[in-house]
């Protein structure tokens, strides 16, 4: 009887499935690195994961047990290598995300592993991510770059606010792409850049930082992808509001939730939404066998913007109609407490319903 029932298992094994049974399709299992829990980074993947979910691929993502590393303050550059190393050295994982500048150096550098695609960098040319010999080594490597929307972002802050001094928070030795972006966006605006270099990740460093720009008259600042200034952080509220007494206008990176809570300016929630449905693609035809040096990595798009009218009217500063009929998002209100919800704080995107709430508020 044991046998008779062993040589039917046997048989059964060696029937296909009936025509027409479902098979659930693999799991895609992704390994992640970033060098901090920076809103961009969270933003790029949570955009990504849209993009993944729109094409019916969400359910099938897989981060394995230790394949998300995110790294604390201070970070060396041995740390981040050692990092890149464990991950690339896995053979469990189809896909490595990269987020950020740092982390997709330190995967570049490293040889085998899974493919890796690069999100949420600045610039990617001047970090050396694209282009040169060890590049064109690295064949399982893409990065998505997004052309021109720091640039066109930052132009679009001077137009509204006619910058005359820039003050922005930097890392004690970073010369990078920020840095660069920055200087750049200084000398076309033709407006003067303060940098402070003290960011060491002590508990007070951003109030350091901003008494010190404060002290140089800035009149505009770029409010970074740093915890103090996170909405849900204690003191986060006081920050915004101090830059807001000293009439000093805020462009924020992370846009949507914190020109929420009170940030003039910022690219809008719609902005990660685009480039994680190009940056779902990419990974998709990567995962489908497309080698990566192979992908169309390039995407230009108009910004998406959000934009703070009662914040505008606190620093006088009056938005242009053509501005406004543009944007993505505008706030009325300056919510400084983490809402559980926008009803009432944002206008719809279409532009004649974001003209009418406009022409209501008042301001």
């Amino acid at each position: 009887m044991r046998r008779l029932l062993a040589a039917a298992l046997f048989v059964l094994t060696l029937v296909p499935p009936a025509a027409g049974a479902q098979v659930d399709p693999p799991p895609v299992r992704i390994g992640i690195l970033q060098a901090s829990d920076a809103w961009s980074h969270r933003l790029a993947v949570d955009g990504f994961l849209h993009g993944m979910a729109e094409s019916g691929w969400r359910d099938r993502i897989v981060v394995p047990d230790g394949a998300r590393i995110t790294l604390d303050a201070p970070l060396t550059p041995d740390t981040m290598q050692a990092a890149a190393r464990r991950l690339t050295s896995r053979v469990d994982l189809d896909l490595i995300l990269s987020l950020g500048t740092a982390a997709s150096r330190a995967l570049l550098a490293e040889d085998g592993g899974a493919p890796v695609l690069a999100l949420d960098v600045v610039n990617p040319g001047q970090a050396g991510l694209v282009g040169g010999e060890r590049h064109r080594n690295r064949a399982n490597f893409a990065v998505l770059q997004l052309t021109r929307q720091w640039n066109d972002m930052f132009h679009l802050f001077h137009e509204v606010v006619n910058i005359r001094r820039l003050g922005a928070m930097v890392a004690e030795h970073e010369n990078g792409p920020i840095v660069t972006k920055l200087r750049e966006v200084a000398r076309d605006g033709g407006f003067q850049l303060e940098l402070y270099r003290g960011m060491d990740g002590a508990p007070d460093a951003c109030e350091t930082a901003l008494r010190s720009l404060l002290a140089t008259h800035i009149d505009a600042f770029v409010i970074p992808s740093l915890g103090c200034f996170d909405p849900d952080t204690p003191g986060s509220a006081a920050l915004l509001e101090a830059l807001a007494d000293r009439r000093v206008a805020t462009l924020a990176f992370e846009g949507t939730p914190l020109v929420r809570h009170g940030a003039l300016l910022g690219p809008s929630a719609t902005a990660a939404e685009r480039a994680g449905a190009k940056a779902a693609q990419m990974a998709i035809s990567i995962l489908g066998g497309a080698p990566p040096g192979s992908l169309e990595t390039e995407m230009t798009f108009a910004p998406s913007v959000a934009v703070n009218l009662a914040t505008a009217a606190r620093l006088g500063i009056d938005v242009p109609m053509d501005l406004l009929l543009a944007v993505d998002q505008v706030f009325l209100s300056r919510g400084m407490q983490p809402k559980t919800d926008d009803r009432g704080a944002a206008a719809p995107s279409h532009p004649r319903a974001l003209a009418t709430a406009t022409a209501h508020s008042g301001l």
